[in-house]
């Protein structure tokens, strides 16, 4: 959707100024595709007993049956005759004697942009406004960033820009502080239409073309604490073109399945149960423990000033070696692997292959090969579904024969025979056997990829910043206090530690961006319309790096200071709650961010 008072570019050329005031005036919302010019649409909010609903229905009507709109919208509503209905932005009554002039006073402007108007109604049981609706703030589009482009639009928001990470280019682009003084820490971000997108919304949203066409991106902490509050008005939802590269592998995850899905639900139920305290503490801290020793028994054997090449693929294969042995019962034996240079275990190596092939990212010719690519007679793109396939239907087999040895007992009780035996307590019902796999790569991706870069990262700024790594070797020798080993019960005195890992996880979350989906056309922040299925996307690499949250004593927010997590400093420097979300937030936040943390 578009404001045309608001949007900088093509509206003011097609409505010229003063109509482009008009219409903001006015509160017209208009749709940016084009609509039936034979219609009139009105989004509908249910004032009731308690108060007016933040969520509402659309309601599309013939231009010759606008006499039909109280009987239309009670219907929608599901409420008995005998409503008024208001404007939403003036609150002025709707009367049935005048209702034509009245919406033509308020529609007649809309028609200079593309689409029809979308006018907000209020839907007073009572006959008069409630208190709290009569205070409601008139409704705006969230602020317009950067001017599209024709036909790519704000597409080069993500891929041009100093970062190859395309959500460090979203914040160098709209939430760096001199944007945010700009149009604010919201802000809508037009993009080009995908046919993925179009197949995945199409018949699930009344005014689908709107959810599509433009995106709400943020910073604001207060945003994501609303979308919390609000978790069922805006659940997570697996269904965009970026998305579905991921489900090529994970399928229907845990990580990449819709929250209101039941197959999400189910598993949901029983993975936390995976990764709680007590299992983290006494099962699974002597495995990270053991891990470790391996990892750093390997690296001793290198002289003083020797240069470890692939840093990230030795601690790859210690978060691996780590999560599979605890999820599964399985030692894979891969630090020893990495040390001999020899290939990882079969598992983890078919995944990292399948990884580095997914059509969906890679680059033909990587795939296939300079030559076949090269080759007119060669079908590049059948090779690498070909390849694809086979390095899946590998990976699958050696799942279900890990899957086969849990169910015979061979294990033990793990993780994955929880999935495989138990009754959900969220559903009632069992995992479905077909989505095991897609439960194991989940495991894969988010288990130990995520909790490796993390250690690179830190590793980094630590090295750039000497005092701090100073102060983390003289804590775990406080805590220690001559002993050669750590318990658990010394994690919790470890409070350099945890504020370094959290420093570095401020900096580097593991997903950049996490995105909700609005479930109805709503309200956001008491200001801002969202249309039903429009993407609300939380850009935590602009929130951990907002001045307001993270500067001040603490200096430049993009860099390194862990004091900013030392105890006290949060309630201190009167940090919001919600400002620091780097495993995501809500039912959906990482189930095993505890044992990350360990």
């Amino acid at each position: 959707m578009v404001s045309a008072a608001t949007d900088k570019g093509l509206p003011m050329l097609a409505l010229g100024a003063a109509a482009a005031t008009a219409v903001a005036a006015a509160g017209i919302y208009a749709s940016r595709t084009p609509q039936e010019d034979n219609q009139y649409h009105f989004i509908v909010f249910l004032d009731g007993k308690s108060g007016c609903s933040r969520n509402g229905k659309l309601v599309s009507l013939p231009k010759d049956s606008l006499q039909q709109l109280e009987d239309a919208v009670c219907s929608s509503l599901g409420i008995t005759p005998g409503c008024s209905l208001f404007v939403y932005d003036t609150k002025e009554q709707l009367l049935q004697e005048t209702l034509q002039e009245q919406l033509q006073q308020h529609l007649s402007n809309s028609k200079g942009w593309r689409g029809c108007a979308l006018l907000p109604l209020i839907a007073a049981i009572s006959g008069q406004l409630s208190s709290d609706a009569a205070q409601l703030s008139p409704l705006k589009l969230p602020p317009s960033g950067p001017r599209p482009l024709p036909v790519v639009r704000n597409a080069l928001l993500a891929t041009t820009g100093p970062y190859e990470p395309p959500f460090y280019n979203f914040w160098h682009h709209l939430f760096t502080p001199d944007k945010v003084d700009r149009w604010g820490e919201t802000v809508r971000v037009q993009l080009p239409s995908n046919p993925v997108d179009r197949q995945a919304l199409r018949g699930h949203y009344d005014d689908f073309e709107a959810a599509i066409a433009a995106s709400v991106h943020t910073c604001d902490a207060d945003v994501l604490q609303e979308l919390l509050e609000r978790q069922e008005d805006f659940p997570k939802m697996w269904n965009r073109a970026n998305e579905r590269m991921f489900t090529r592998m994970a399928e229907n995850g845990i990580f990449t399945s819709d929250t209101p899905s039941s197959d999400w639900q189910t598993v949901h139920g029983l993975f936390p149960r995976g990764f709680n305290q007590l299992k983290i503490q006494t099962a699974y801290f002597p495995i990270i423990v053991k891990k470790t020793h391996n990892f750093v028994a390997e690296w001793s054997r290198y002289e003083p000033g020797h240069v470890v090449t692939g840093v990230n693929n030795w601690l790859a294969c210690l978060t691996a070696d780590a999560v599979i042995k605890a999820a599964c019962n399985v030692d894979m034996d891969n630090i020893a692997r990495r040390a001999r240079d020899e290939p990882a275990h079969p598992i983890l190596e078919t995944f990292r292959r399948l990884g580095a092939i997914n059509p969906a990212t890679a680059k033909p010719w990587q795939v296939v090969g300079l030559a076949n690519y090269l080759n007119p007679f060669y079908d590049t793109e059948a090779g690498q579904e070909r390849l694809y396939n086979q390095l899946k239907v590998q990976l699958q087999g050696m799942v279900e024969q890990l899957v086969e040895e849990t169910r015979r007992g061979e294990l033990g009780d793990t993780l994955l025979s929880s999935l495989i035996s138990e009754r959900s307590p969220a559903t009632g019902l069992y995992v479905r056997q077909s989505l095991l796999f897609s439960h194991f790569a989940t495991l894969l991706v988010a288990g130990h990829e995520t909790t490796a870069n993390t250690m690179g990262f830190l590793m980094y700024h630590l090295s750039q910043n000497p005092q701090w790594e100073q102060r983390l070797r003289a804590e775990i020798r406080e805590v220690l206090g001559g002993r050669a080993e750590l318990a658990a019960s010394d994690i919790p005195r470890l409070v350099v530690a945890e504020a370094c890992f959290k420093e570095a996880l401020r900096l580097h979350p593991p997903a950049g961006n996490v995105g909700r989906d609005a479930a109805h056309d709503t309200v956001l922040k008491g200001q801002f319309l969202v249309r039903r299925g429009q993407r609300i996307s939380i850009n935590l690499v602009a929130l951990h790096r907002q001045p307001r949250h993270w500067g001040g004593e603490f200096g430049d927010p993009n860099c390194f200071n862990p004091a900013r997590f030392m105890p006290g400093a949060a309630e201190a420097a009167g940090r919001h709650p919600h400002a620091f979300k780097p495993f995501g937030f809500g039912v959906r936040a990482c189930a095993g961010m505890q044992f990350a943390m360990w």
